[in-house]
């Protein structure tokens, strides 16, 4: 089975957090949305979320290549809650795993992900 990551935040990279993901999946598609409805359309603000998106997806994609696991990562720029539906589908994603958040941003993009995604997908939230 394969779980698609949104990387939201740093949370992502915790052990914690992608253990809990790997007792559904054996493999994970890592995606970084660039949305730049939420840079305020300043180049500086994109290129540095591209970098710290970056760095998280290379920690991650390098402790699970450690034991063996199947991972991909994607970059890709858009609205954050389509992009996450279209590369999941694109993938064949089961589950898409979100790393819980308390602010009206992650409540909101849960929502909007409840309505779009296929409804063979799954969204946990971890």
């Amino acid at each position: 089975m394969r779980g698609l990551v949104p990387i939201l935040s740093k949370e992502e990279w915790k052990p914690e957090f992608v253990n809990k993901a790997l007792e559904k999946v054996d493999e994970l598609v890592l995606l970084s949305v660039i949305d730049r409805s939420d840079l305020s359309g300043k180049f500086g603000f994109a290129a540095t979320e591209i970098m710290q998106a970056n760095k998280i997806m290379e920690g991650i994609e390098t402790e699970l290549k450690k034991l063996k696991v199947k991972v991909e990562s994607v970059v890709e720029w858009g609205a954050t809650a389509l992009k996450i539906d279209h590369i999941a589908r694109l993938k064949k994603c089961d589950f898409i795993f979100l790393q819980k958040q308390r602010t009206k941003y992650f409540t909101d993009l849960v929502k909007e992900l409840e309505k779009i995604k296929d409804r063979k997908m799954q969204v946990e939230i971890i």
